[in-house]
């Protein structure tokens, strides 16, 4: 399927107000009131313009554009405090490039109010580089928790440990203690593209700013929060992903959760969990046809701790991201919790988002763009599912969560693209456990819609690209993966570490 978009009003700007000092802002398209605007609409579609959501640093500096201008900023939301951390970080011995990577993370690390001291550790090759980061992150446990060590170090295809990367993270979680790594080749195809030198290069200069922001968050800091405090009041985001067993004689899945809380608009809790099940407890003609699901009782073992941990915090709404499938036993799950819950005299509700990122045929061209490419924001709501909202409970949408964008700078305004090659958009299957709460659909899939863009901004691991889906679906996927991989006994010593709920800093 293909839309193609075309209006005169693409003229119309001037919503967002840059911040003082020439700080970029994304500008609106259209013009938007309450979140949005609807710029076209025919019998099949309404098409949509959303509000760019903002991000807030400060009560002084709330902006459409930060985090990803983040040279412009002189703290971090928690920053009144300073945040204290070392970084034992190992290394091939007479690594000139590394060695300079530390240096700048130390330096432009103060200018935000963190306190990282960095202790490098040199080895030979990259076998003993490898060994030593596995056995710090075994021996730090409690006692580096009290310290607040991070311990980090590079990696590449010369490291011989299989899955090095998943056993690393494992071990991070089994022992609370927060991992950094570093590709050698990344860094390296970095610093090669610095021809006039690495000070005054751009790309190296986002580089560090990037990897300071992931260790800030690693050291219990908070970067940022949503700047809109009804886009989370009292819902807490969820976010679910499967993957399949890499290690085992069974033909076992593995189902990675992780899920966050903007907690009172001021604050950002996350955490992750996980759960196992075996194929067999699947209808094999509904994975034939549609996929890998979730079980019911895997569903309700799941967000019912979820529920239990956020209830006494007055979280009442449960929005829910997951790659896989939607299946009825899923949304039976769901309504026995409410079941029990309200039992218990609380009160509660979820909405199911089935996100599609890959796997379907369309596309959203806009021809007022250079490229016929979308602008980020543009929404295409599915009028039959609107009209059957009330019988069925689902809603469509498509959503171009990456796309062009107008930037203003000063007096200034030009346009840049989030993407490369054909921009592909999400699909976005939304499901509610009761449809006569929402009268009207079309709000809830903008204000679905509107959340996924800020979800992206919300991932403290890459700042400056803002990923296409929400964060809680990369961090339950990533999740999923490192139990997968990993050897037997590691993975026993974390699916018992998981049944209590981690912090989602030690799998970043």
């Amino acid at each position: 399927m293909e839309i193609i978009f075309k209006d005169p009003w693409v003229k119309i700007m001037n919503l967002f107000k840059y911040a003082k000092g020439g700080h970029e802002e994304i500008e609106a398209v259209f013009q938007v009131s309450r979140g949005y605007t609807v710029i076209s609409e025919n019998d099949n579609f309404i098409v949509a313009y959303l509000e760019e959501p903002t991000i807030k640093f400060s009560k002084q500096l709330v902006s459409t554009m930060f985090p990803r201008q983040l040279s412009a900023v002189k703290q971090f939301y928690t920053g009144s405090g300073v945040v204290n951390a070392t970084l034992k970080f190992y290394y091939l011995e007479k690594d000139a490039r590394t060695r300079h990577l530390l240096n700048e993370l130390k330096e432009v690390s103060q200018r935000f109010n963190f306190n990282l001291y960095v202790e490098p550790v040199e080895r030979r090759d990259y076998h003993e580089v490898g060994e030593e980061i596995l056995n710090a992150v075994k021996s730090t446990g409690l006692e580096g928790n009290k310290a607040n060590i991070i311990v980090g170090g590079i990696f590449g295809p010369a490291i011989r440990e299989p899955y090095f990367f998943e056993k690393v993270k494992a071990l991070s979680i089994i022992n609370r203690t927060p991992t950094h790594l570093i590709n050698i080749n990344k860094l390296n195809d970095i610093v090669r593209e610095c021809k006039e030198g690495l000070k005054q290069c751009g790309s190296y200069r986002t580089y560090v700013l990037n990897n300071i922001v992931q260790l800030y968050a690693k050291a219990g800091g908070i970067p940022w929060i949503p700047g809109e405090r009804d886009l989370l009041r009292k819902s807490a985001v969820i976010g679910i992903a499967t993957a399949s067993m890499k290690r085992s004689n069974k033909e076992e899945y593995i189902i990675g959760a992780a899920f966050s809380i903007a907690y009172f608009g001021e604050e950002i809790r996350s955490y992750i969990t996980a759960s196992i099940y075996d194929r067999s407890e699947l209808d094999e003609e509904i994975i034939k046809s549609k996929g890998i699901y979730v079980p019911r009782e895997n569903v309700n073992n799941l967000i019912s701790k979820i529920t239990e941990m956020y209830s006494k915090w007055g979280v009442n709404q449960y929005i829910i991201f997951q790659s896989p499938i939607v299946h009825y036993e899923e949304l039976k799950g769901l309504n026995e919790i409410n079941d029990v819950l309200r039992k218990k005299g609380i009160q509660s509700r979820w909405i199911l988002v089935h996100v599609k990122n890959r796997g379907f045929s369309k596309r959203i061209y806009d021809a007022n763009t250079l490229d016929w490419g979308p602008y980020r924001g543009m929404c295409i709501l599915d009028k039959d599912y609107i009209s059957t909202f009330g019988k069925r409970g689902i809603v469509k949408t498509i959503l171009a969560s990456t796309g062009w964008i107008k930037i203003k700078r000063g007096n200034k305004e030009y346009e840049e693209q989030l993407y490369k090659a054909t921009p592909r958009p999400l699909e976005l299957e939304i499901y509610v456990d009761d449809a006569k709460i929402y009268k009207e659909p079309a709000k809830l899939a903008i204000y679905i819609s509107r959340l996924v863009l800020l979800l992206g901004k919300l991932d403290w691991e890459a700042y400056t690209n803002w990923p296409k889906e929400p964060f809680v679906i990369k961090y339950a996927r990533r999740l999923a993966k490192v139990i997968a991989s990993i050897d037997e006994e590691t993975r026993k010593a974390l699916l018992n570490t998981l049944t209590s709920s981690v912090a989602l800093r030690f799998i970043m």
